[in-house]
């Protein structure tokens, strides 16, 4: 269950608000689709893909200058257009400078 997935990150109080943006970014994780998004096969993945979701929302994603591929169906190290580092499939930095983040 993603509820599951998600406890250790974030309380589930915050979960209820559904205009938080720990909220918005379990509903699009629940809504996506693929191995990434079981959280059965795959706690770690989306918690991860949960947790880089949080960070767009709550820092106004839908006004960045470049969403840089946030949110897409493509898997979460392509996400920030090349500005960020991964290792063995796991975000491990992000450059987000120059993006209008707000938040």
């Amino acid at each position: 269950e993603y509820f599951t997935a998600v406890a250790p990150l974030t309380e589930s109080a915050i979960l209820s608000d559904v205009d938080s943006p720990q909220r918005r970014a379990l509903d699009f994780v629940i809504a996506e689709e693929g191995w990434w998004a079981d959280p059965f096969v795959n706690p770690r993945k989306v918690r991860q893909r949960y947790a880089l979701a949080t960070l767009y929302y709550a820092t106004g994603g839908d006004d960045w200058e470049d969403n840089m591929g946030f949110l897409s169906d493509n898997d979460e190290c392509t996400w920030g257009g090349g500005g960020g580092a991964c290792s063995d499939g796991w975000v491990t930095g992000l450059n987000l400078t120059s993006n209008n983040l707000a938040g």
